[in-house]
């Protein structure tokens, strides 16, 4: 529902810590990857683990006790109600 409701994008960081992604490539890597998988489309896991490195850490997860909390609800004005009494940003 956070996603959906405050249009927050997700960076590369973020994807992987939520499991959205199997890897992180820095953006100076993307090329290479795509040279490289398309060269050889089988080797695809062996490409990325080999140009992947530790994502730096994600921020929304600093966020992300208020989120499951404000968001916990499928009632969208049970969303609004938290959101409301919370008073934060």
């Amino acid at each position: 529902q956070y996603l959906a409701l405050t249009g927050h994008r997700l960076d590369g960081a973020e994807c992987h810590a939520l499991g959205l992604a199997t890897h992180y490539l820095p953006s100076a890597a993307l090329d290479e990857a795509k040279a490289r998988i398309t060269a050889d489309p089988q080797a695809i896991a062996a490409i990325l683990t080999g140009l992947s490195v530790a994502p730096p850490p994600a921020r929304l997860l600093d966020q992300r006790e208020a989120i499951d909390r404000l968001f916990a609800s499928d009632v969208l004005e049970d969303i609004f109600a938290a959101l409301a009494a919370d008073g934060g940003d």
